[in-house]
């Protein structure tokens, strides 16, 4: 990234973002780091689909799908929500996620260097299910 690039680029509607696999649990925990920030147009509306995978020697398994409703989060405020994982039939676990929504110019300042001094105040997800998390 050059100078005057814009820190956001990337984080459009409709990107997906994944987490790295973590081996060998069935309760991983992403945390840190995997920090994703999403561009909401109307948080009123606007939805943010979680997907999760379980990937062994075989290849990747669908385990389910959660939906965050932007619309009940209060703005600038971490919340802690757990998500029921759907897609078939059967329990597939659940999601922890942490979120805080804010206005674009709160993430940055409109600098890269606001966004490095301001990280906590990205949107923060923190996944507590099966392996292999897609938003």
């Amino acid at each position: 990234g050059g100078e005057g690039e814009d820190p956001r680029d990337g984080v459009r509607p409709g990107a997906v973002q994944r987490t790295p696999v973590k081996k060998k649990t069935l309760n991983p925990v992403w945390e840190g780091a995997n920090r994703f920030n999403f561009a909401v147009v109307d948080p009123r509306k606007d939805v943010i689909r979680l997907e999760v995978l379980d990937q062994d020697f075989m290849g990747q398994e669908f385990l389910g799908r959660a939906d965050l409703h932007l619309s009940n989060l209060q703005p600038k405020v971490a919340t802690l929500r757990r998500l029921a994982l759907t897609g078939d039939a059967r329990a597939r676990g659940t999601l922890e996620v942490l979120v805080r929504v804010l206005p674009l110019d709160d993430l940055s300042g409109g600098t890269r260097e606001g966004a490095a001094k301001d990280k906590e105040e990205d949107i923060l997800f923190h996944e507590d299910d099966e392996a292999g998390s897609t938003a």
